[in-house]
C-alpha cells in the first residue's frame, strides 16, 4: 500500500495537513497503553470466570462496550458519520475481531494447555507480517524479521515456565486456536486498509456492537437450550461489576481504539508487535502483585519481548521513517 498523504479531515469538511512529527510519539504511547490494558485484563477476566460463564462474560462485557459507545456517540462526545461511506466495509473486520478470535480463542484454551495456547497465540505477529507483505505490500525487512522472530520466541519461553494446566490437549483446540490467529491477522490487515476511509473511533463503535450482536444472542440461546437462568443475580458482586467495568470499559473500548488508533499511523507489524507486549504485562503483575515467581528463562523471554518491540519499530526499511509516517491520517 503507497503511503498515504499527510492530508485530514475536520468536522467542518475543511482539508488540513497533518506534519508527520506529531504523529511520532503518539503511536508508540498508545502500544504501551493497549498492552499494560490488555495485560491487566487477565486478572479481571480470572475473577469474573469465577460467577459467569465464558459466553455470559463475553455477552456483558461487549454489551457493556456497546452501549458505552453508543451513549458517547448519542450524546455528541464524538462524532460517529457514516455518510458517504461504505461502513459496511467494517463488517468482516468486526466479524474477524472481536467475533471470530474471541469464539476460537476461548474454545481452543478449554481444549489446551495455558503453555500451548501461548504459544500459538504468540505466533501472531508472525501471521501479520506475511499477510501484511501478501495483501498490502508491507514487507519487513531483514532486521525487523530478526526481531519479531526473537519477540515470537520470549512468547514461548515465558509460556513454558508456566504451571501444568493439568488436563489434557486435543487437536481440535490447536485448530480453534489456529483460527483465531488467522482471525486476528484478517483483522489486521483489514484496519490497516481500511484506515484511509474510517476514523479510528467508528472502526472501534462497530467492533463493538458487531460483538455484542453476536454474543448477547448466543449466551441467552445457550441458557435457553440448556434450560437455565441468566445470572442477573451474580451481577451485583463488587468483584463482578468491577471486572465488567474494566473489561467493557477499558480492555474493550479504550483498549481497540488504541489498537485501531495505531493501525492509522503504523504498519501492521509494527502495530501487532506491540500485543507482545500484553504477555510480559501479564506476568509481571503476578509477581508484583501476586507475587508468583519466574524461572530464568522467562526473565530471557520477557527480554527478548522487549527487544522484538523495539527492533522492529527501530530498523525499518529504508525508505520509511522509524516514527512511521505510512499513514499519517488524524480525525480532528
Amino acid at each position: 500500500m503507497p503511503p498515504a498523504p499527510n492530508l485530514a479531515s475536520n468536522p467542518a469538511g475543511e482539508v488540513v495537513f497533518v506534519p508527520v512529527s506529531s504523529t511520532r510519539v503518539a503511536p508508540v504511547a498508545a502500544g504501551v497503553a493497549m498492552a499494560v490494558i490488555f495485560g491487566l485484563s487477565f486478572s479481571f477476566t480470572k475473577t469474573a470466570l469465577r460467577f459467569l460463564t465464558p459466553m455470559d462474560l463475553l455477552a456483558l462485557r461487549f454489551g457493556l462496550a456497546a452501549l458505552a459507545m453508543a451513549i458517547l456517540a448519542f450524546t455528541g462526545t464524538f462524532r460517529l458519520d457514516f455518510a458517504g461511506k461504505y461502513w459496511r466495509r467494517l463488517i468482516p473486520l468486526a466479524l474477524c475481531e472481536p467475533v471470530i478470535y474471541f469464539l476460537c480463542e476461548t474454545a481452543g484454551i478449554q481444549a489446551t494447555s495455558a503453555a500451548e495456547a501461548g504459544m500459538v497465540i504468540g505466533a501472531i505477529p508472525v501471521v501479520v507480517a506475511i499477510m501484511a507483505a501478501f495483501f498490502l505490500g508491507e514487507r519487513p525487512g531483514l532486521g525487523q524479521s530478526f526481531f519479531i522472530a526473537a519477540s515470537s520466541l520470549g512468547i514461548v519461553l515465558t509460556f513454558l515456565g508456566g504451571p501444568p494446566s493439568g488436563g489434557d490437549s486435543h487437536p481440535e483446540g490447536f485448530l480453534f486456536l489456529g483460527v483465531a490467529v488467522l482471525a486476528a491477522g484478517f483483522y489486521s490487515v483489514l484496519s490497516r486498509r481500511l484506515a484511509e476511509e474510517f476514523s479510528p473511533l467508528a472502526t472501534t463503535a462497530v467492533m463493538m456492537w458487531m460483538g455484542a450482536a453476536v454474543f448477547i444472542p448466543l449466551a441467552l440461546g445457550l441458557h435457553l437450550v440448556s434450560g437455565t437462568a441468566f445470572p442477573f443475580r451474580v451481577l451485583g458482586a463488587p468483584p463482578v461489576l468491577l471486572s465488567l467495568a474494566y473489561l467493557g470499559l477499558f480492555s474493550s473500548v479504550a483498549a481497540f481504539f488504541l489498537l485501531n488508533y495505531m493501525f492509522h499511523h503504523l504498519a501492521a507489524v509494527r502495530t501487532v508487535i506491540y500485543t507482545n507486549l500484553t504477555t510480559l504485562v501479564s506476568i509481571l503483575a503476578g509477581v508484583f502483585f501476586l507475587g508468583e515467581h519466574l524461572a530464568p528463562y522467562q526473565w530471557l523471554g520477557g527480554g527478548l519481548i522487549l527487544l522484538g518491540v523495539w527492533g522492529t519499530n527501530r530498523f525499518v526499511p529504508k525508505g520509511k521513517s522509524p516514527s512511521d509516517g505510512e499513514s499519517t491520517h488524524q480525525w480532528v
